[in-house]
């Protein structure tokens, strides 16, 4: 059949295998591309270009390890578990809460712009603290 065939390519299996990873890190670089240079449409290409250098990193530097990696307890899953939920949710939180103290209306309206590009986005206003 056509369709399994163009899908067994090996470039296509690659972007397939790396999909959940590079759903994962594409965002944060559009987003900040948005931020940076004014949500310029010939930026989010490359922004979700580069990001596939993140998502091939932590689809075979953690992804693969953790998926075979034999865990003799169920203490020796813990430590990696934690390093991989708080460091990254302790990454979100600070880059929540900083960009709406540091750039504030910048913030705001960098996101209203990028709603032009994104209509089904919500439109909500940064966090302010």
């Amino acid at each position: 059949e056509p369709v399994g065939q163009l899908l067994s390519v090996r470039p296509l299996r690659w972007v397939g295998d790396l999909s959940y990873s590079l759903y994962l890190w594409h965002w944060p670089f559009v987003s900040l591309s948005a931020v940076i240079w004014s949500n310029s449409p010939a930026v989010l290409v490359p922004a979700t270009l580069v990001s596939l250098i993140p998502a091939t990193l932590s689809y075979y530097f953690v992804e693969q390890r953790l998926r075979y990696r034999a865990w003799a307890t169920p203490r020796d899953a813990l430590l990696p578990l934690t390093r991989f939920v708080a460091v990254p949710a302790s990454l979100g939180a600070v880059f929540w809460v900083v960009p709406s103290q540091v750039w504030g209306a910048e913030l705001d309206q960098a996101n209203a712009d990028m709603a032009e590009f994104f209509p089904l986005l919500d439109n909500a206003p940064c966090p302010a603290l």
